[in-house]
């Protein structure tokens, strides 16, 4: 069965990375600077919710997608199927980089 949440459907998304050979597509955003990012994880712009500090939503080929929010914003990515990892600080931002990257190769970023 599909997951198709705000708009997204993750099966279909990992259906496109794996039939261009990619490994995962990475969402991202600071502060609104990424409306396209925004509007696929409804978040700003009409997603109910706007978000200032830096988040990441991993979409794997396969298995299920990972997310990584500031703990002032841990409802951020609460909409999107997935685990989710929060950060409080620039130690923990890029070690929680580090984990939902893991295995990942090649990927598309947006």
């Amino acid at each position: 069965m599909p997951q198709a949440t705000a708009g997204l459907d993750v099966t279909a998304v990992q259906a496109a990375l794996t039939a261009d050979g990619l490994d995962a597509w990475l969402l991202y955003d600071f502060h609104g600077l990424n409306p396209i990012a925004g509007d696929i994880a409804g978040i700003g712009r009409g997603g109910g919710h706007l978000a200032t500090r830096r988040w990441y939503y991993l979409i794997p080929a396969s298995g299920q997608p990972r997310g990584l929010v500031h703990a002032i914003e841990r409802t951020a990515l609460d909409q999107l199927p997935g685990t989710k990892v929060r950060y409080a600080g620039r130690d923990e931002l890029e070690a929680g980089l580090r984990e939902i990257l893991r295995g990942v190769g090649r990927g598309g970023g947006g």
